[in-house]
């Protein structure tokens, strides 16, 4: 349960699809225009059902963790779950989505660790990269115990994430196992933590570059 004192606010989402990606990645990967846009338009509505039937409860979440006011609504566009698609545009305040749900609350876990990319961009703490992405992982992690009963652990396997995300999810297993879920955590403790224990080599870890690069699409319509 969650004590909310002195701070107040609201965290405007905007769920749409964007037509001009849509097309692009519709030329691009050779797909039919009018199925790519039914597609899109059927995860559309199902993820934003699914979104604002905690949408309270996620506000809270991050109010708690986070403890500011973004300002700025965030606009997620949706795309078919055939891409393979997460993705944050920080500056911008958008967020990129298209995946199979792994479990009912997938998409949630995801937009939640995209929207922790956000809010994170405004701390002017000075850390590595990877700092970050450990974080989000443990905001993802947390949806998924709340809502699915699951852990990271039982959502994603190693061989499909590249090093740099493969690194930070084990990292914040880590962490989540000797220090507890994230909602029971400061954002500053835990950076400061992570700062001082991370290996050299870890540290230097990057991600891949590249939108495009980074879509697996499978050519196969999933229904």
């Amino acid at each position: 349960m969650f004590v909310l004192i002195f701070i107040k606010m609201k965290l405007k989402i905007i769920f749409s699809i964007d037509k001009e990606k849509l097309t692009f990645f519709a030329e691009f990967l050779k797909i039919d225009k009018k199925s790519i846009f039914e597609d899109a338009n059927k995860e559309l509505a199902h993820i934003k059902s699914l979104w604002s039937q905690k949408s309270c409860f996620m506000e809270k979440f991050f109010l708690k963790v986070f403890k500011q006011e973004l300002g700025d609504e965030i606009k997620i566009f949706i795309f078919p779950k055939y891409f393979y698609l997460g993705a944050t545009e920080t500056s911008g305040h958008i967020i990129l989505f298209g995946q199979p749900l792994r479990t009912k609350n997938f998409s949630s876990a995801i937009i939640a660790h995209e929207i922790g990319h956000i809010f994170l961009s405004k701390n002017k703490l000075k850390r590595p990269i990877i700092v970050d992405e450990v974080i989000c992982f443990m905001l993802e992690d947390y949806v998924y115990s709340i809502f699915d009963k699951k852990s990271l652990s039982n959502i994603w396997k190693e061989n499909e994430l590249d090093l740099f995300h493969l690194n930070a999810m084990k990292i914040a297993i880590s962490e989540i196992e000797k220090r507890g879920p994230i909602i029971n955590r400061n954002v500053h403790e835990i950076i400061n933590t992570l700062i001082d224990q991370l290996d050299r080599v870890i540290i230097k870890l990057k991600p891949e570059k590249g939108l495009i690069k980074n879509i697996t699409y499978s050519n196969k319509r999933i229904k």
